[in-house]
């Protein structure tokens, strides 16, 4: 990929208002729809962008000779932590302010970044949920540059094909990982298909395949298809043994054919609409409005401290909404500006 893709920009808002809708509204507004699928699109979206990065980073020092992985992946990690790490310590500092219970029993699995593992054994946490998805591509970032460097390269695809087929299979043993863990579906392996698949669909592009192949968007649109028919078959009950691990492998499929589609860029209202200058906005902030958009709820407690506590419920929530939209922004917009923005710089410096 040459230049900045901006639909993707575009698809990460949507996907992150998703995410927020299902954490800001009640099941009851939210009409049996999967409004956190969009998790899967960021998965799949960092094994795409990761992926190729370090292909042309492989190229680039390859064809100059000499070794060059260690000072590549001292690079490449550096580079990532400046990125990713300060906005996301510094959204732990504030989780410890606003008192996120589990944050606050259990640090340690948020500042090694295992945060997944933790409550896939012990549960779901308040205000500190999401963080389980940010631990998936923390752990991604770490383990990658081995398998997409040390690889041959006449190895490499079907290694990530075998890496994807990781997903559905432990997903598959749902039944028997339930023995120790609580939530066995949000463990790393079983999100393994969405960044392989990504990953894969990067490999095949610097190999010469056009993202505008016909074939693409068929798999694109029978992916998003196929989950959707999962899906409500499984919420009619009416799933099968391999409902589960099939309906997200399906999703993978779906998000990658997204990616390959937003690439080059839809056309018409499609194309408009993610091009809009709000959804590019947001798409601008995304990393730091999921970071900290599960830490808005907070605002209820000043709601209620200005006796506002009607707005907790029924239509009050048609002012809570925007309450909290407006926190979130606000928190965002610091951490971009005074965290993102200068990790950025120092990030490109050390190239």
């Amino acid at each position: 990929m040459t230049g900045r893709a901006t639909q993707l920009d575009g698809l990460r808002a949507l996907a992150l208002l998703g995410v927020a809708w299902f954490h800001w509204t009640p099941p009851a507004w939210q009409g049996g729809l999967p409004w956190p699928v969009g998790i899967y699109y960021f998965f799949a979206l960092s094994g795409y962008l990761i992926t190729g990065g370090l292909l042309r980073d492989r190229e680039r020092s390859e064809s100059a000779g000499g070794g060059w992985r260690g000072a590549a992946l001292k690079r490449f990690l550096w580079r990532r932590g400046l990125r990713i790490l300060a906005p996301y310590y510094a959204a732990l500092l504030l989780g410890c302010l606003f008192r996120a219970k589990d944050l606050a029993a259990a640090p340690l699995w948020y500042v090694l970044h295992l945060s997944n593992w933790h409550m896939a054994l012990a549960g779901w946490a308040d205000f500190t949920s999401h963080f389980w998805t940010l631990a998936v591509q923390q752990q991604f970032y770490v383990v990658w540059p081995f398998l997409i460097w040390w690889v041959p390269r006449r190895w490499l695809l079907p290694a990530l094909l075998a890496v994807a087929a990781m997903g559905p299979a432990t997903r598959a043993l749902t039944p028997w990982l339930a023995q120790w863990f609580v939530e066995p579906g949000i463990v790393t392996p079983a999100q393994l298909d969405f960044l392989a698949l990504g990953a894969v669909l990067a490999v095949a592009e610097r190999r010469g395949l056009s993202l505008t192949h016909p074939g693409l968007r068929w798999a694109g649109m029978l992916g998003v298809g196929g989950f959707a028919a999962c899906y409500a078959l499984r919420q009619g009950g009416l799933e099968g043994p391999w409902g589960y691990p099939l309906e997200l492998l399906l999703l993978a499929v779906g998000c990658c054919g997204l990616i390959a589609a937003a690439v080059p860029g839809f056309g018409g209202w499609r194309g408009s609409l993610l091009n809009h200058p709000v959804l590019q906005y947001i798409g601008k902030l995304s990393y730091s409005l999921y970071l900290l958009h599960n830490f808005a709820p907070v605002m209820d407690w000043v709601l209620c401290y200005c006796q506002l506590s009607w707005t907790l419920t029924g239509a009050g929530l048609l002012i809570r909404l925007p309450v909290l939209a407006l926190f979130s922004w606000g928190l965002a917009w610091l951490s971009w500006r005074y965290i993102e923005v200068p990790m950025g710089r120092l990030a490109a410096e050390k190239r």
